[in-house]
């Protein structure tokens, strides 16, 4: 429906013939009508496509420093010149001099707090500050900033990660990649899932991310077994490009898994989605289906057999079992193998870009029409 679009400007051409006494001026405003009004139809329809396809991926990472960055000033040389006038010459000219003001200052830097990990150094709040740094538990070590000062050296003091399990700190950073099978009709796009479709049931939304994210969803299970999760996805994910979602389904067939598939639109491109039917007890796992995007769904067979093996749910022995196999059965998917791929606007998307392409096209009108050209 998009194509539409492009022939808008035929209204105008029709107004201009009609309004427009002098026919060689309509013909030359109706070619530059038409030519800017496809130029701006192409490059909106580009960024909304672009709009439409943008994902979400999750990566996990780990805190490796936080920091307290004391309070400094320094002295900001600013000087300024302007002309100014001085009088007229003899033959009635302006004389200018120049004019010189100082605006040197003193620029005050107030303390902060700061978490490092793999993907950077990110702000943070005192009171986050001050758990971290009693989980990490080093002693703090000071760091010289060599600023150039005012009146106040304001200097830093880091407290590192010893790189034990005990002290890890997982984290969980979004990132936003192009995904065009969202915005296509190829044979990858899943089916979309009506509201009602969703709540009967009881599909699940990814979880808010804050410093970290929970991927152990429905599941009552005791938290260091959801520390394990998060411990996985934060030391083995950045190396292997692998994130682990584990949902609990109860009361429900393994069909419920492939509508949370689709709901999910797939996953993301390094998610392995484990689907688990669980007892009323939450401590047997009565069916296993687990899905991703990798070519090769080696680890998804295995997952689903593992847990037909061990039907008692036990997340740390899963974990510890993910870890001896990562290296050789996971292969993250590389979405530019869908660069092929060809992606179209949806519904509202096309409505978007008949509004843009009819606004210009009225606004182009309007001034040609009130001799606003010149």
């Amino acid at each position: 429906m998009a194509f539409l679009s492009y022939f808008i400007p035929i209204i105008g051409v029709i107004i201009f013939y009609a309004v427009l006494d002098d026919k060689a001026y309509a013909i030359q405003m109706s070619l530059i009508l038409v030519g800017a009004s496809s130029l701006v139809t192409f490059v909106a329809q580009w960024l909304l496509k672009r709009r439409q396809t943008k994902d979400v991926e999750f990566l996990g990472d780990n805190v490796v420093a936080v920091t307290y960055y004391e309070d400094w000033d320094e002295w900001i040389v600013q000087i300024e010149t302007r002309e100014v006038p001085a009088g007229t010459d003899s033959n009635g000219h302006t004389i200018y001099r120049t004019e010189t003001v100082d605006r040197s200052h003193r620029e005050y830097h107030p303390e902060h707090w700061t978490y490092s990990c793999h993907a950077g150094e990110y702000s943070m709040s005192f009171r986050d500050y001050e758990t971290m740094r009693k989980i990490l538990k080093t002693e703090r070590v000071f760091k010289d900033m060599h600023r150039d000062y005012y009146t106040k050296d304001g200097d830093a003091w880091v407290t590192f990660w010893d790189n034990s399990i005990e002290t890890c700190i997982p984290l969980t950073h979004k990132h936003k990649y192009i995904n065009k099978v969202i915005g296509s009709d190829s044979i990858f796009k899943f089916a979309t899932v009506r509201e009602q479709e969703r709540v009967d049931n009881e599909l699940v939304d990814y979880p808010e991310v804050g410093y970290d994210q929970n991927t152990v969803i429905n599941l009552n299970v005791p938290d260091n077994h959801i520390r394990e999760v998060r411990l996985l996805n934060a030391l083995c994910g950045p190396q292997y490009q692998f994130r682990l979602f584990v949902i609990g389904f109860k009361g429900k067939g393994p069909e419920v898994a492939e509508l949370q598939r689709a709901y999910w639109e797939g996953g993301n491109k390094n998610e392995l989605v484990v689907c688990l039917g669980m007892s009323d007890d939450d401590k047997k796992v009565e069916w296993c289906h687990c899905f991703s995007w990798c070519d090769e769904p080696k680890l998804e067979v295995k997952t689903r057999d593992y847990f037909i093996q061990h039907p008692e749910l036990d997340l740390i022995a899963y974990c510890n079992w993910l870890k001896e196999h990562l290296p050789t059965d996971w292969k993250r998917k590389e979405f530019k193998d869908f660069d092929y791929i060809r992606t179209h606007l949806n519904r509202n998307g096309s409505i978007w870009l008949s509004i843009i392409t009819f606004v210009f096209g009225a606004i182009f009108v309007w001034i040609t029409l009130s001799g606003g050209w010149g």
